[in-house]
Protein backbone atom coordinates (compact mmCIF):
# COMPACT_ATOMS: atom_id res chain seq x y z
CA UNK A 1 0.00 0.00 0.00
CA UNK A 2 1.47 3.49 -1.02
CA UNK A 3 0.07 6.88 1.16
CA UNK A 4 1.37 10.27 0.61
CA UNK A 5 2.45 11.67 3.66
CA UNK A 6 0.16 14.70 4.66
CA UNK A 7 3.01 16.67 6.97
CA UNK A 8 6.40 15.87 8.40
CA UNK A 9 8.46 17.56 11.04
CA UNK A 10 11.77 17.18 12.87
CA UNK A 11 9.89 13.83 15.03
CA UNK A 12 6.78 12.51 12.96
CA UNK A 13 5.48 11.59 9.88
CA UNK A 14 1.84 12.53 9.30
CA UNK A 15 -0.42 10.05 7.44
CA UNK A 16 -4.20 9.44 6.84
CA UNK A 17 -4.63 6.00 7.28
CA UNK A 18 -7.62 4.73 4.36
CA UNK A 19 -8.08 1.59 6.70
CA UNK A 20 -8.84 3.10 10.47
CA UNK A 21 -12.16 5.16 10.93
CA UNK A 22 -12.92 7.41 13.30
CA UNK A 23 -16.18 5.35 14.82
CA UNK A 24 -17.30 2.11 13.89
CA UNK A 25 -21.34 0.05 13.84
CA UNK A 26 -21.87 -2.37 16.00
CA UNK A 27 -21.02 -4.46 13.50
CA UNK A 28 -17.95 -3.98 12.90
CA UNK A 29 -18.53 -1.34 9.61
CA UNK A 30 -17.33 2.18 9.34
CA UNK A 31 -20.14 4.91 9.85
CA UNK A 32 -20.80 6.80 6.85
CA UNK A 33 -19.66 10.15 8.22
CA UNK A 34 -16.59 8.62 10.13
CA UNK A 35 -12.76 10.21 9.36
CA UNK A 36 -9.90 8.25 8.34
CA UNK A 37 -7.33 8.36 11.15
CA UNK A 38 -4.36 10.25 11.20
CA UNK A 39 -0.93 8.11 12.27
CA UNK A 40 2.15 8.99 13.43
CA UNK A 41 6.02 7.50 12.56
CA UNK A 42 9.12 8.58 13.32
CA UNK A 43 11.19 10.56 11.00
CA UNK A 44 14.71 10.51 12.35
CA UNK A 45 14.84 14.48 11.70
CA UNK A 46 14.93 13.99 8.17
CA UNK A 47 12.54 16.19 5.84
CA UNK A 48 13.51 15.29 2.21
CA UNK A 49 11.81 13.32 0.07
CA UNK A 50 11.79 9.65 -0.02
CA UNK A 51 9.77 6.78 0.39
CA UNK A 52 9.81 5.05 3.93
CA UNK A 53 8.44 1.41 4.35
CA UNK A 54 6.93 0.80 7.88
CA UNK A 55 4.54 -1.97 9.45
CA UNK A 56 1.07 -1.58 9.61
CA UNK A 57 -0.84 -0.82 12.97
CA UNK A 58 -4.51 -1.62 11.99
CA UNK A 59 -5.35 -5.46 12.06
CA UNK A 60 -7.78 -4.83 8.99
CA UNK A 61 -4.52 -4.41 6.81
CA UNK A 62 -3.23 -8.04 7.51
CA UNK A 63 -3.65 -8.87 3.74
CA UNK A 64 -1.06 -5.81 3.17
CA UNK A 65 1.26 -5.49 6.20
CA UNK A 66 3.37 -2.83 5.04
CA UNK A 67 3.29 0.60 4.23
CA UNK A 68 4.97 2.62 2.02
CA UNK A 69 4.85 5.78 2.96
CA UNK A 70 5.73 9.03 0.39
CA UNK A 71 6.97 12.04 1.31
CA UNK A 72 7.40 14.50 -1.84
CA UNK A 73 7.06 17.85 -2.63
CA UNK A 74 3.42 18.15 -1.86
CA UNK A 75 3.66 16.98 2.17
CA UNK A 76 4.01 19.98 4.68
CA UNK A 77 7.27 20.34 6.60
CA UNK A 78 7.27 21.86 10.05
CA UNK A 79 10.24 22.26 12.15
Amino acid sequence: MVIIASKIDNIHVHYECPSCKSSYTKTGKPRKNSRPIVHLHGSNSDLSNRTINVSHHSVLQLSEPNVDIVIDDSTIRSC
